[in-house]
């Protein structure tokens, strides 16, 4: 007799519901002649791109495991994962024939501004459907610092005592971030850099700063976790367990240096404590836990293992709402898909907040936990990726060992807390 199935088997299950036999998830119809003889012909000569630096190694090896070629042409491939989604050909990339590392438009999600614009045009759709959505709920008060509209909201909120923090709105790794905590300060910063930029008009977003935030030993730290959105039409999107990131020296909201507040390790690697404490700034999710629960859980009367539970589901709540919100912005071009970064910080309230989304999320194995835990992620993604290639998408999707669903729009299944 067969045992009955567990929740998280079900789930796995949904995932391939509902998906016509005819045709794989990215569109390649198997009915024809020539498209069997077309996919014979791949099948032989599977080869893979990898672009840049960001991951290389790991992606050489991952995809070698999968019996698959390297090719250095840019053009004629299998699979293509590369940093910057420039490096992509849209017009020449061959729908139901090849695959993708980004999808076309995720900069909705991606960059500062087009999160920030994602958002509030989501909130206003459903404040129309008489929907209950707030985005000020998990993403802190955020000004577009190029509107002449909201920089005067900004302005009229600021308040003396109050700590801001600007950011340009494509740039990653902490690069162009500074705080503010000076009207007049903050706006001859602004026209400086409009000045000094030459070639391009920088754009930034204004956030409200989380003065409360949790804190480990003193010291200041967010949670980076991923979602794969492993395929847009269907939607199917899939969670994956991250790490923490710690600063190297104890956190104050009177000192503006960002070694005190960002955590990223861009930054951190700057810190002359760097060396020695390298291993301290990178906590896995047990890690974590184990934390919060000896020094953290009496306190706040959190039940046993949050950062396990509690924690990551309110993650997930939050991740599916942002992708509800891109549905209709997000490109649906067949065998593309996207690895992203979400990172999120909790305040002493242990609220959970959003902090931004990224897209080409460091893939760097510079400490032990990073190397125990990227790695097999990507060997996880790829497999993803080429099961839903290869397969009718009936049954149980089998690659599926550490990622967790949340959301698969052809089923209408989504990630919600009990």
């Amino acid at each position: 007799m067969k045992s009955a199935k567990s929740d998280k088997e079900k789930k796995k299950d949904s995932i391939c519901e509902n998906i016509s036999a005819e045709k794989n998830v990215f569109g390649a119809d198997l009915s024809g002649t020539k498209t069997k003889h077309l996919i014979t012909a791949i099948e032989k000569e599977r080869r893979f791109y990898v672009g840049g630096h960001n991951g290389k190694q790991i992606l050489e090896n991952a995809l070698t495991k999968l019996g698959m070629k390297l090719t250095d042409d840019s053009n004629n491939f299998f699979i293509k994962w590369v940093e910057c989604k420039k490096s992509i050909n849209y017009d020449k990339f061959k729908e139901g024939y090849q695959i993708v590392n980004h999808i076309q438009n995720a900069s909705c999600l991606t960059t500062k501004i087009g999160l920030l614009k994602t958002l509030k045009d989501y909130e206003k759709n459903q404040k129309l459907l008489k929907k209950k959505f707030s985005v000020n709920n998990f993403y802190m008060e955020t000004y577009l610092v190029d509107s002449s509209h909201e920089s005067q909201m900004f302005f009229q909120t600021f308040k003396k005592g109050e700590l801001w923090i600007c950011k340009p709105s494509s740039r990653n790794q902490g690069k162009g971030i500074f705080l503010v905590d000076d009207l007049s300060q903050f706006k001859k910063k602004i026209i400086d850099e409009k000045l000094s930029s030459v070639f391009s008009k920088p754009c930034w977003i204004i956030q409200r700063y989380l003065m409360n935030p949790l804190l480990i030993h003193g010291c200041k730290f967010d949670v980076r976790v991923y979602m794969l959105i492993a395929s847009v039409q269907p939607c199917l999107a899939f969670y994956h367990t991250g790490y923490a990131r710690v600063t190297c020296v104890p956190y104050t909201n009177e000192n503006l240096d960002l070694n005190v507040h960002l955590t990223n390790q861009y930054v951190q690697k700057k810190n002359l404590l760097y060396k020695e404490m390298k291993e301290q700034t990178v906590l896995s999710f047990d890690q974590l836990n184990k934390y919060i629960n000896e020094n953290v859980k009496e306190s706040k009367q959190l039940p046993n293992d949050w950062v396990l539970n509690g924690f990551q589901d309110s993650m997930k709540v939050i991740m599916v709402d942002c992708l509800k919100a891109s549905l209709d912005k997000l490109d649906k071009k067949k065998g593309c898909f996207d690895l992203l970064g979400f990172d999120f910080i909790i305040d002493e309230n242990m609220k959970v907040w959003l902090i931004e989304i990224n897209t080409n999320p460091a893939l760097h194995t510079n400490c032990s936990v990073l190397n125990n835990l990227l790695p097999p992620m990507i060997d996880e993604v790829l497999s993803i990726e080429i099961e839903l290639f290869d397969t009718n998408l009936v049954g149980e999707l089998k690659s599926l060992l550490n990622f967790q669903p949340i959301f698969n729009s052809s089923t209408r299944y989504q990630f919600q807390t009990k």
